[in-house]
């Protein structure tokens, strides 16, 4: 969105338009419904729970394929999160 200049609809016709596609326009807003948390793996590899906090990191708790990867919000650029993105360790 940011790289092209487009906001949430011009982003979803480009994305549709890129993509050759005949899929309609997303009209559901995200919700994402994870148990995250901050652990000692966290802690292990020197990030302070505060910065956890301010940059929205912690560990995925449940038991998912998810369970124990490391999860960080993506936000756009007026603060609403767009996405969770998980990293297994």
């Amino acid at each position: 969105m940011k790289v092209k200049g487009l906001d949430w609809n011009g982003a979803n016709d480009f994305l549709i338009k890129a993509c050759n596609s005949k899929v309609k326009r997303i009209n559901k807003k995200l919700n994402v419904a994870y148990e995250l948390f901050y652990n000692d793996y966290i802690q292990a590899k020197g990030v302070d729970k505060q910065i956890c906090k301010t940059l929205q990191i912690r560990v995925h708790r449940g038991k998912t394929m998810l369970a124990g990867s490391v999860a960080f919000a993506v936000r756009d650029v007026k603060g609403r999160r767009l996405s969770l993105i998980f990293c297994t360790r």
